[in-house]
């Protein structure tokens, strides 16, 4: 079990893992929790995307690409059956494994597409 205070999640054990920003989203899988950080702090990145093990550990950061906009971090993730979905700010959406964070398809939505992110309010 964990909790997430702000910029940091808690563990049962007491472990307390604080990152650089606030945590916007969670998604727990069987051996990982995917992160989703605000972005909204100094160092504003386009990976904005982690995951931690139950222990606490940090297993994966996810990867670098070519974005549309030098601007363009990720503004959602979902559990989609065993897989994590993430949803880019430019309509680019991941299909990632989130054990490994390697990707399974990567696709495009269009523009005015009801993907609601809860962190910067409006559609994307």
């Amino acid at each position: 079990m964990y909790k997430i205070e702000d910029n940091s999640i808690v563990f049962s054990n007491g472990r307390r893992v604080k990152f650089e920003d606030f945590i916007a989203e969670a998604v727990s899988f069987e051996n990982t929790i995917v992160i989703r950080l605000e972005n909204q702090g100094w160092k504003k990145t386009n990976e904005n995307v982690l995951a931690v093990d139950y222990e606490g550990n940090v297993k994966w950061h996810i990867a670098k690409r070519e974005y549309t906009y030098s601007h363009c971090p990720y503004v959602q993730i979902s559990r989609r059956i065993d897989q994590l979905q993430a949803f880019g700010w430019d309509g680019r959406v991941l299909s990632l494994n989130p054990d490994t964070g390697k990707t399974f398809s990567e696709d495009w939505v269009s523009v005015g597409v009801d993907i609601y992110s809860p962190s910067v309010r409006q559609y994307v």
